[in-house]
């Protein structure tokens, strides 16, 4: 049997078919034998199927190409979690397949949304199956993001793309011949897994020591690492570990602002990470918006009153802070100090700051969501020239050939994206207030899937409906906007270019 032969859809089949594995033995030891039967027989049930489909594709012709493997990664988001809604949906009767498969999809695709707002809902069990299938999602978007996206210039890549480029995934290696995208496939799973699986142990330990118990502590470094906000708890602010804890995820969310950080390409040095746009201008964004939050409050006190403070100001700026760059990650956790630091602000509802974080995104190749930071980089460099050539109409811009090529095509295909992102929002706020719901609660949803950060919603403030209320059409046009937003509009859009398919 030639295993290379296999189509990639079959190797995500094989992992899901592990990762099965994974709650039945922890059911087996906890004594839920109920759930390991279940988890258990549905792995053997997939298994039986995925021998079967390996068997009769066994002996075709390998194809190795980026417009197959995109089409594959949208089969993956639209069967994968339908695969992972069976034994979901067997132990959990209150709920239909459909709605099994909305609670699959969002962790699947990092999102995070629920339909269960209590966490005693679901038992640890089911809990873990949540936590494994969003971290196994954020792993297939890393690898999608550096193996398929990146040598079609998609997924934020298309900023820099340019014939040099284009020229490296042609010839790459030394003997002059193109590299498969399967092998660019196998490449990136062993550069990233140890690197994702390290991050997540390494976390994990962390938030043990801290004291958090070892459930607790695993699920949260696989919601951070992620980036889906799963918590098995209702959150950080139930967690033992405090403070530290807070502060030992707050270094692990960098991931999510640059790829640089934890993935090192060839020739690359530290200085080269610190000067990462997306890196600084997230570092910006989170400093800024928590210092204004802070001011809010220093602006209307005397000068007596402010002395007395200083505890409560750095809590408050904490909170601010931590909630920030969570947000802007699209993780969704919510500091413990964050209703202080909304006290502290006077403000009554910090909803519409989350939106726009959560709109704004983390970085390039990461797991974050929205609109990403570089793309947001990239407008303000061509607003910033464009001012300039108000004042100086006949100037020559400098730094280079890239920086020029950012500021002219890069802007002109962000601004396309931007558009279409702008359009997705309008297009699904209007699928489900025809569904029934409010223009506000609309809105947010649109924005909560697009971006990828389901806990927006119970962030947001305000009377919004919960998932669980939502009708199964306002589900579905939410599965395919959770779709849209993980895989990017451009790379759907992309799967309609004739040059792709004939690539």
């Amino acid at each position: 049997m030639n295993i290379r032969a296999l189509p990639l859809f079959v190797y995500m089949l094989f992992s899901v078919i592990i990762l099965m594995l994974v709650p039945a033995g922890f059911a087996a030891l906890t004594g839920d034998l109920e759930s390991a039967s279940v988890f258990g027989f549905s792995a053997l049930v997939l298994l039986t199927i995925t021998i079967t489909i390996s068997l009769a594709v066994v002996n075709r012709k390998p194809t190795s190409t980026g417009r197959l493997h995109l089409i594959t990664l949208l089969m993956a988001y639209l069967f994968l979690p339908l695969v992972c809604a069976l034994p979901f949906s067997n132990l959990t009767p209150s709920i239909s397949i459909s709605q099994a498969y909305f609670e699959m999809m969002s962790c699947f695709t990092t999102t995070g949304a629920s339909l269960f707002d209590n966490p005693e809902d679901l038992s640890d069990t089911l809990h873990l199956w949540r936590s494994i299938v969003a971290w196994f999602g954020g792993y297939v978007t890393l690898v999608a993001a550096l193996a398929i996206m990146e040598p079609l210039s998609l997924g934020g890549f298309e900023i820099r793309a340019n014939s040099a480029r284009s020229e490296k995934y042609r010839k790459i290696t030394p003997h002059g011949k193109p590299i498969s995208a399967s092998d660019r496939i196998i490449r990136a799973v062993l550069q990233i897994l140890p690197i994702y699986v390290g991050l997540t142990a390494v976390l994990a330990l962390i938030l043990m020591i801290l004291g958090d118990r070892g459930f607790v502590a695993v699920l949260h470094a696989m919601a951070i690492i992620s980036t889906s906000g799963i918590s098995p708890v209702g959150g950080l602010e139930q967690s033992q570990s405090g403070f530290w804890g807070e502060a030992v995820i707050f270094c692990f969310l960098f991931a999510a602002l640059s790829h640089r950080l934890f993935i090192k390409r060839k020739g690359a040095a530290l200085g080269d990470v610190l000067e990462d746009p997306e890196l600084r201008l997230g570092l910006t964004i989170v400093l800024l918006v928590s210092t204004i939050l802070v001011v809010f409050h220093f602006a209307g006190v005397s000068d007596e009153n402010v002395v007395q403070s200083w505890n409560r100001t750095f809590n408050a700026w904490w909170g601010g802070v931590f909630t920030t760059l969570s947000f802007l990650t699209t993780t969704g956790f919510v500091s413990d100090q964050w209703a202080v630091a909304k006290v502290w602000a006077n403000l009554d509802n910090t909803g519409l700051i989350l939106l726009c974080l959560a709109l704004m995104g983390g970085g390039i190749a990461t797991t974050a969501g929205g609109i990403k930071l570089l793309r947001v980089y990239v407008l303000y460099k061509h607003g910033e020239r464009e001012l300039a050539r108000l004042v100086h109409p006949s100037s020559v811009a400098g730094f280079g050939r890239d920086a020029r090529y950012i500021r002219r095509e890069g802007a002109y295909i962000t601004w396309m994206f931007v558009m279409l992102f702008v359009l997705s929002i309008a297009a699904i706020s209007l699928a489900l207030s025809l569904c029934g719901l409010e223009f506000e609660s609309a809105f947010v949803f649109a924005i909560a899937s697009l971006s990828n950060t389901g806990p927006l919603t119970s962030a947001f403030g305000g009377e919004l409906e919960s998932y669980r209320e939502l009708s199964d059409n306002a589900r579905m046009y939410l599965d395919i906007s959770m779709i849209i937003g993980r895989m990017e509009i451009l790379a759907v859009v992309a799967l309609l270019n004739t040059s792709l398919w004939r690539g």
